[in-house]
């Protein structure tokens, strides 16, 4: 049976965890691989298991190998590694270090050239058939594939970038911040379309129009409410997902402890109200 293409044991989010892992426990300095192998990451020297997750660092550019002075082989991270693990999370130097993480197995840039963001139904039988992929075998590579491509942002990035040449030319970028007045204002109605004041604190909604579906799921902070078409082509449910990915990715920055959330909130008692 052929063995098809190599590529990575595990995917890119799983391996970043793993090198920081080994940065904690030698930081920037080479250590012993057998040493790293059984105390950090848990597994027996020996196994293919340890053999696949070294080799897995390797095609992603996170760790090197090298051999000391005892002759036992060593392990250290790279500069692409120490810049994901240390740089702040939003820098680009840090975005493009991942990115170029996800692309560097050779497997992976092959699926990205190819298919890049659209991810077509089609990609089983086109590795199997035109780039001799393994059928038992490349139901796992895209599991890794995809949610390696995921976490390096590079949904999120064609996704942006394909709204932005789907613009009509000389729209306005979104990006640009609009002068704010000092009254807020609020755009008038249609003719013999009247909304309910917005009670105090609640963001007004936009109406509902025809042809729409609306739902709204209560959180403890607040509503959390979504509209979309009755009616969806394939291709633009496949925007909407890629979109709802990224919009996950931004509410989480949103998420804190439970202690530093009621820190936000004003100590005020009742009795010192006036």
């Amino acid at each position: 049976m052929a063995r098809g293409p190599a590529y990575p044991y595990m995917n890119l989010e799983a391996a970043v965890e793993l090198t920081r892992k080994l940065y904690e426990y030698t930081k920037r300095t080479p250590a012993n691989l057998g040493a790293v192998v059984k105390d950090k990451w848990e597994y027996s020297p020996t196994s293919s298991t340890a053999q696949k997750t070294v080799a897995a660092l390797r095609y992603y550019g996170l760790a090197d190998i090298a051999e000391s002075s005892d002759k036992a082989e060593t392990i250290k991270i790279t500069d692409r590694a120490y810049r994901i693990l240390v740089d702040n999370p939003s820098s680009i130097e840090r975005r493009q270090a991942i990115r170029d993480a996800c692309l560097s197995p050779k497997a992976y840039k092959l699926c990205w050239d190819l298919f890049g963001a659209e991810m077509p139904e089609s990609m089983r039988s086109t590795l199997i058939f035109d780039h001799g992929f393994n059928e038992s075998t490349v139901d796992g590579f895209l599991t890794n594939y995809k949610r390696s491509v995921q976490f390096a942002g590079l949904m999120e990035e064609a996704v942006e970038k394909k709204h932005e040449s789907d613009a009509p030319a000389g729209a306005v970028s979104e990006k640009v911040v609009p002068v704010q007045s000092s009254a807020p204002q609020t755009p008038p109605a249609p003719a013999g379309l009247v909304h309910p004041p917005v009670p105090p604190g609640k963001a007004a909604l936009p109406p509902k129009g025809a042809g729409m579906r609306q739902e709204v799921f209560a959180l403890a902070e607040g509503d959390v409410t979504i509209q979309w078409p009755e009616v969806l082509s394939p291709d633009s449910y496949q925007d909407f997902d890629d979109w709802l990915a990224i919009l996950k990715r931004k509410i989480k920055r949103s998420v804190v402890a439970p202690e530093a959330a009621q820190s936000r909130k004003p100590l005020v008692d009742d009795d010192d109200e006036h």
